[in-house]
């Protein structure tokens, strides 16, 4: 498995996988905007084969970098593939000497929360129904990153 910067060719696993991760996914067409928007970061998972195990997406802003989805595929779920994209996005935005590192996650969603929490990502609060199908709040996960970081 290797990290890399998402392509167009990866798209469409990419879609697949927003489909059978989330209620509301991405479309192609909001995928295809985030791989060429100049302030995201869009990296994928490639196994040796070639497929997409998973990506992770954010943007920066003013020394602030907001993660806009991680998804890992169904049947490579806990094998570490998760851990790595958020490895390899916090290594971006230390790269950017970026502030911190946020992101909302459903407050339902236990691993993932587990997974922000093991690299020191702090719950700062929630967001008010922030999620629809089904209707849940969003538990806000920030990473301060220190000067000794960067």
């Amino acid at each position: 498995m290797k990290i890399l910067y998402a392509e167009e060719r990866h798209l469409n696993e990419i879609a697949a996988i927003e489909d059978n991760t989330f209620p509301d996914p991405w479309s192609i067409g909001v995928l295809q905007a985030e791989l060429e928007n100049p302030i995201s970061t869009f990296l994928v998972c490639e196994t040796e084969n070639g497929e997409v195990a998973g990506y992770i997406s954010a943007q920066t802003v003013v020394g602030e970098m907001y993660v806009g989805n991680l998804a890992v595929r169904e049947d490579f779920r806990r094998q570490g593939i998760g851990r790595a994209l958020l490895d390899a996005i916090i290594a971006a935005a230390k790269r950017m000497c970026c502030e911190f590192v946020t992101l909302e996650v459903r407050v339902s969603n236990a691993p993932a929360r587990r997974l922000y929490e093991s690299f020191d990502f702090r719950c700062l609060g929630e967001r008010k129904e922030y999620y629809q199908h089904p209707n849940e709040n969003a538990a806000i996960y920030t990473l301060y990153l220190t000067e000794e970081d960067l």
